[in-house]
């Protein structure tokens, strides 16, 4: 290498990527068993890089980009002369390309190098059904082609969308398995990398009725027309196996359908919740939890595979304003805790970084209400676990919630 204005260095080392083990290997005899080797160890997957630094005082640093298997380097410089692993240099328009054996030879950037596909998640699919999956990974070509080994349905078009992902549209057979998906370039795979694409497709006829055929979701049941109507279906969020699915109420027709239902244990009873007892007015979270039926993961695997979520709160009142007290003064309104975390604004007019519109108000005269004031709450954070309250000192002034009429919804 020559770095400008500072030093000519030649490189004539043999460089072999390893890229199944992430390691650098700097091999001083060509292709020697017994050779004496570099070895830089890029292991730490909480990396996509590693560096090779040539001295402090010259302040010369080659960087390997692990996810798109390629060279960087910090400062200008000009190459002169690298040997690849049949002691071959290359020439303008050359890349080192990994061979398949072993070897890593120059050839046209051009050339067959292999392809590794960087998902892990396992895709899921009913039988008989039609779907469109794409896969992320790296040296993917304009003549790659897919191909799923055994498998009885159709691969009907494959779309290299780029070097770093394709996309597949296919059409489950009846048989329930688990299926590779295989990348090739002209012959070169990416099954050189063991267990590479290995298990990535499963195809179950995942139509919700019993735990081991559970749909990802009510609107993926939906979606590979397996619904019959609003009702109970078998979920199974998270993926894979089925073991650990679960049963759900699935909305099937409201809005286009496919809502799962999170709902409450039980309400919040209609009762005085000052956390201090009696006394003057307290700005105040409640200090419980609202009960949920569903597990915190069971809810949380749920919305990891949602976009939408909705819930109606509706608050009961004796004397305690929840929203606009009489005509604009907003001092009392009610805030919310999500099941994320989350808390909204409170004792303010404005709900920022949430999607929230108060439809009826009936606790705004402050007296004992027959009418209660409801919001409109949009958020995937959802549900409502607790809220901020500050017009309930007294004795007599009571709230609370039917919360088993009102769940939280995602899809």
């Amino acid at each position: 290498m020559k770095f400008r204005g500072i030093f000519n260095f030649i490189l004539l080392l043999t460089l072999v990527i390893n890229s199944a083990s992430a390691k650098l290997v700097f091999v001083t005899e060509e292709n020697a068993v017994n050779a004496n080797n570099l070895i830089i160890n890029a292991d730490d997957s909480s990396s996509d890089f590693v560096d090779l630094e040539f001295g402090s005082a010259l302040g010369v640093k080659l960087r390997y980009d692990i996810l798109n298997n390629k060279f960087i380097l910090n400062r200008d410089l000009q190459i002169t002369q690298i040997i690849d692993s049949d002691g071959n240099t290359g020439v303008a328009g050359q890349a080192l390309i990994a061979d398949g054996s072993g070897k890593n030879l120059w050839g046209s950037v051009e050339a067959n190098p292999i392809p590794y596909i960087t998902t892990t998640d396992v895709q899921l699919m009913g039988t008989s059904s039609t779907k469109t999956i794409n896969f992320a990974g790296i040296n993917f070509t304009p003549t790659s082609t897919v191909s799923i080994p055994g498998f009885d349905g159709t691969i009907n078009s494959t779309t290299i969308l780029s070097p770093t992902e394709f996309q597949i549209d296919v059409t489950s057979g009846s048989t329930e398995t688990t299926y590779d998906i295989v990348v090739s370039n002209n012959g070169v795979s990416n099954t050189q990398w063991a267990g590479n694409g290995a298990g990535l497709l499963i195809v179950a006829n995942n139509n919700g009725s019993s735990q081991s055929s559970a749909g990802e979701s009510c609107k993926q049941i939906l979606d590979d027309g397996y619904s019959t109507g609003d009702g109970t279906y078998w979920i199974n969020p998270d993926g894979g196996d089925t073991s650990n699915a679960f049963q759900v109420y699935c909305d099937m027709t409201t809005d286009g359908g496919g809502w799962t239902k999170i709902e409450y244990a039980s309400d919040f009873p209609h009762a005085n919740h000052r956390n201090g007892g009696t006394g003057a007015d307290t700005s105040e979270w409640w200090n419980g939890t609202f009960d949920l039926v569903l597990t915190d993961q069971q809810i949380n695997d749920i919305r990891s595979v949602s976009t939408e979520g909705k819930q109606t709160y509706v608050g009961t009142c004796d004397g305690v304003i929840h929203y606009n007290y009489s005509s604009g003064n907003y001092n009392y309104a009610f805030g919310f805790r999500y099941h994320t975390g989350f808390e909204t604004a409170y004792e303010q007019q404005t709900y920022p970084n949430t999607d929230i519109t108060v439809v009826q108000d009936g606790c705004k005269t402050n007296n004992n209400s027959s009418t209660d004031t409801i919001f409109e709450i949009k958020d995937i954070r959802l549900p409502v676990i607790t809220v901020h309250s500050r017009d309930n000192g007294g004795s007599s002034e009571l709230f609370g919630s039917p919360l088993t009429q009102h769940p939280a919804w995602f899809r």
